[in-house]
């Protein structure tokens, strides 16, 4: 294992645990947490085609929160606002690649109907990339 591609390892272990740690106090204090989600997410191929593009496969971590502070483009009751960090990693023969969007979403939710709430948003994204050949 490279000396690049295990410091990028860490990184990622040291993210995971930071936001564990973070977010571990504040399910204390409903007031802190309310409207913070964490995700994580992988992707493993299952075919060749896709390994060859994603190597042994790609994964994510992201924290989103809603907000009030931001004014809503478009009124009503339904529209929340929320800022969300994502941190997407893959690793390949051909190199490795390192996506940091981060994003004011406006989103709409529908009434629920059937057990289903519908939504529909959009954002606004600033997006950095790194890769190594």
């Amino acid at each position: 294992m490279g000396i690049l591609k295990a410091g990028l390892l860490r990184f990622a272990a040291l993210t995971l645990v930071v936001g564990a740690a973070v977010a571990a106090p504040l399910t204390a204090k409903a007031g802190l947490t309310d409207g913070l989600s964490l995700r994580v997410g992988g992707f493993l191929p299952q075919t060749d085609g896709l390994r060859n593009y994603t190597g042994n496969g790609a994964w994510g971590v992201g924290l989103d929160y809603k907000v009030g502070f931001i004014p809503k483009v478009l009124n009503g009751d339904h529209w929340s606002t929320s800022i969300s960090v994502d941190f997407h990693y893959s690793s390949h023969a051909a190199g490795i690649m390192r996506s940091v969007p981060v994003s004011i979403n406006q989103v709409y939710t529908f009434d629920s109907a059937n057990g289903r709430t519908p939504y529909a948003g959009f954002c606004v994204t600033a997006n950095t990339f790194g890769a190594t050949p």
